[in-house]
């Protein structure tokens, strides 16, 4: 599924960059290259895993019909796929990380779209469920495919009243930049006290 950046997701980004700005961060545009191998890497990791789980749990008969459906997806996927996923990795991650050889972080928005209503996706099935919240999370499923930090840190609030965010990925093993990052824009945004009008 092709993402459409939401307004309000996208003011929240670029409202973050002139923030870090200001604060006297050097901010320059550079895209990962993710290349056509990340989208099947991620969902080979993400439905097998589900797979493996749903298969470790004492009552797996128990989770949610779509839950069963998607770990049943996962079942679907040969032991070789995966082992070809998992052999591919490293490269993966080598090319994903080269834009962090010139760079400290990675600055991305956290979702492309508001956050769904509660019960939006009651009664869809399992591909409806998971094209649709791949359509709303297209910059993080890869960075937990890699196994480098990253962090969701809050950026106001949208027209609708509820949070936006952005995404801060770092390079392998280095957590402190990124919680240090965070803490100075949580600083300058204090967002734990708010709540959207509905949940006041």
């Amino acid at each position: 599924m092709i993402s459409k950046l939401d307004k309000d997701q996208e003011r929240a980004f670029e409202d973050t960059v002139a923030l870090l700005r200001s604060l006297g961060h050097e901010v320059s545009e550079q895209d990962p290259d993710y290349g056509m191998d990340t989208i099947p890497a991620v969902l080979v990791r993400y439905l097998r895993g589900a797979h493996q789980d749903a298969a470790s749990l004492p009552h797996p008969e128990r989770l949610e019909r779509r839950t069963r459906s998607i770990a049943r997806l996962g079942g679907l996927i040969p032991q070789a796929l995966l082992e070809r996923s998992l052999a591919a990795e490293a490269a993966l991650t080598a090319r994903l990380n080269r834009v962090l050889e010139s760079h400290d972080v990675l600055v991305t928005p956290a979702t492309a779209s508001p956050p769904p209503r509660i019960g939006q996706f009651q009664g869809r099935g399992a591909l409806w469920t998971l094209n649709m919240v791949a359509g709303m999370v297209p910059y993080n499923g890869v960075w937990n495919v890699t196994g480098q930090p990253a962090a969701s840190v809050p950026a106001g609030f949208g027209a609708d009243g509820l949070p936006r965010a952005v995404q801060l990925v770092g390079r392998p093993s280095d957590e402190a930049t990124l919680l240090s990052l965070a803490g100075q824009l949580e600083a300058e945004r204090p967002w734990a006290a708010q709540r959207p009008p509905e949940f006041a």
